[in-house]
């Protein structure tokens, strides 16, 4: 499908638009150029010049619809991109292709001109968020700012970290943020909660398997094995 149906809807309102208008203006000067139409003599050159108008008018309509139909067809959300790029690429891959695009498919590709997206660049390039201080390798500047531009002009599924970390050669990941709070709990309630906590700090393991259920309570096993630095002991 060439064309998306809101294309469709565009490019047809203008048609159906534009015909009317110069339906209208080929018709006046049709009739103004008929001899019969003309009342006296007198009058022939308004008419002839009114006719001229009108002439001129119809040509700057054809004009200008031709215009506004080659805008939609360019326009990132009337036209099915042309831009052709593999599902799996590398960060360099991803960050040559971007800058190899000419003016029209950069623009379909980021909704900015390139001289506007090397002024964000130029904007951004030094700030902190951007700098990578552990030494460790940091992905280039302009390839996140396509990667945002990308996050912004997408929706629905086309907006998944999964697509854009295809799409950009990057490794994709959730965050999840939660509050956290930090109390001190009173002398007895820091001791039932280590009571709660079971086994022995040099317990290794028991040898019937038993377990405590009632963390509150505890008992001495018959049989038990320890790890001593010194030495092994059983008890």
């Amino acid at each position: 499908m060439p064309h998306t149906p809101i294309n469709i809807l565009a490019k047809s309102t203008l048609d159906a638009s534009a015909a009317i208008t110069q339906h209208t203006l080929k018709k006046m000067i049709k009739m103004l150029s008929d001899s019969n139409v003309i009342a006296c003599e007198e009058d022939h050159d308004t008419y002839k010049d009114f006719a001229s108008i009108c002439k001129l008018k119809l040509q700057q309509e054809k004009l200008m619809v031709t215009k506004v139909q080659d805008k939609i067809s360019k326009g990132r959300y009337f036209f099915k991109g042309q831009n052709k790029t593999k599902k799996l690429v590398t960060q360099k891959e991803r960050l040559n292709f971007l800058l190899a695009l000419d003016e029209s498919g950069f623009l379909e590709e980021f909704r900015m001109s390139k001289s506007s997206f090397y002024k964000l660049y130029d904007l951004v390039k030094n700030h902190e968020l951007y700098q990578q201080l552990s030494g460790f390798y940091s992905i280039d500047v302009r390839l996140q700012i396509s990667i945002v531009l990308d996050r912004l002009g997408s929706n629905g599924n086309s907006s998944s970290s999964g697509r854009l970390a295809r799409r950009s050669g990057i490794g994709n990941d959730d965050k999840w943020s939660q509050e956290a709070k930090r109390r001190w709990e009173d002398r007895e309630k820091a001791e039932v909660e280590r009571l709660r906590k079971t086994g022995y700090s040099e317990e290794s393991g028991v040898v019937d398997g038993s377990q405590n259920i009632d963390g509150n309570t505890r008992w001495i096993q018959t049989q038990r094995v320890v790890m001593s630095k010194e030495k092994n002991k059983s008890s």
